[in-house]
This record gives structure tokens, C-alpha cells and sequence, in this order.
């Protein structure tokens, strides 16, 4: 119905600019995750705002098909010798992490190429309808020198729900530390 009512008007591609959308936007079928990666491609992104082209049919799937560059990508070991690094209050179980306070934090780092797209992807769901977490790309060189940071507040809602961020590795990039932190309300992803 979305695509048939996109493609009547000649609507072939769109701007989302998430910073500014109310909440119960994001919970709109049309900007959700799924939604988006079935019948969209991602031409471009910044700063919270991404444009869209709206696939004729059925699309593969951004992110799918790609491969993972995280280690426990499902967080079924999240301890000391595993991958990820947590920081401040977190929770975890069953591969559920519960980001319990403002300072809360789990993160991985792994190698990229400098002028790549990346795609970090998480599911998860906070306790209140307008509570946000927020998904980080840090950008490092091979130094270990931070080059910058893509940081994005998303709102998935109290039902979980798939959220992303992607941005472009730059120049002289050759790691990166894919973060999820909390934003002050208690969030589960």
C-alpha cells in the first residue's frame, strides 16, 4: 500500500531527517527498519538525515548479504575476555543489555577501510515511548588517534524495534569502535 501510494505521486526518493521527527514517526511503517531495508537503498546519510531511493520491488536488504564485522554480533558473551567493552551500569542476559544509567555504554572495535559505507544495526526497546539510546560509529587511524565520531539518538519505542546508523569511514580510518550508549532512560538492546 506504502509503495503503491509512493509510486502514484512519482515518489522515488525521500529525506528523513530524524533529529526532527516527533516520536510516533518513528514507529511509522514507512520509516521503520524493515520497511526501509526491504524497499529502499540508502544513497546517502549525515548528521541524522538520509536519502532514500525507493526500490521498484522488492530489494535485498541493506546491511544483509554484507559481512559482520563484529564478533558476538547476538551479545551472548558479554564478559571480561569477550569482544565487547561496557562502561558505567549495563545488564546483561540471554543476549539482552539492559543500559541501566546515563553512563552506560558497550562498544567493539574492529578494522575498516577508509572511504567504506558502514552499517551498524541494533534491535531494542526502552521503557518509556519517547526514550532514546544512542548508536555511535568512532572513527580511528592507525595510530589509535581518534579521527571523529557519527552519533545518532534514536527512538525505538516501548515494542522493540530495529534501529541504524550509517555513515561513511574516512579518510585514514582503519578501525572503528561500534557503540550503543544510553541517553539517561533505561533501555534494553
Amino acid at each position: 500500500e506504502i509503495l503503491a501510494s509512493l509510486d502514484r505521486r512519482g515518489l522515488h526518493y525521500f529525506i528523513w531527517e530524524r533529529a526532527t521527527s516527533r516520536p510516533e514517526s518513528w514507529r511509522s511503517t514507512l520509516l521503520s527498519t524493515d520497511f526501509l531495508r526491504t524497499h529502499t537503498r540508502i544513497l546517502a546519510g549525515d548528521r541524522s538525515d538520509y536519502l532514500f531511493e525507493v526500490l521498484p520491488d522488492k530489494g535485498e536488504g541493506w546491511g544483509e548479504g554484507e559481512q559482520n564485522l563484529l564478533a558476538d554480533p547476538g551479545l551472548e558473551t558479554l564478559e571480561d575476555s569477550g569482544p565487547w567493552r561496557t562502561e558505567g551500569k549495563v545488564s546483561a542476559r540471554k543476549g539482552i543489555v539492559s543500559l541501566l544509567r546515563r553512563d552506560s555504554s558497550l562498544a567493539q572495535r574492529v578494522p575498516v577501510s577508509a572511504g567504506n559505507a558502514y552499517l551498524l544495526l541494533a534491535t531494542g526497546r526502552c521503557a518509556g515511548s519517547t526514550d532514546t539510546f544512542v548508536l555511535a560509529l568512532r572513527w580511528f587511524d592507525a595510530r589509535g588517534v581518534e579521527l571523529g565520531a557519527a552519533a545518532e539518538t534514536v527512538v525505538p519505542g516501548t515494542a522493540t524495534s530495529a534501529q541504524f546508523l550509517r555513515h561513511v569511514a574516512p579518510k585514514r580510518a582503519v578501525s572503528v569502535s561500534a557503540e550503543v550508549a544510553s541517553s539517561g532512560t533505561r533501555c534494553e538492546v
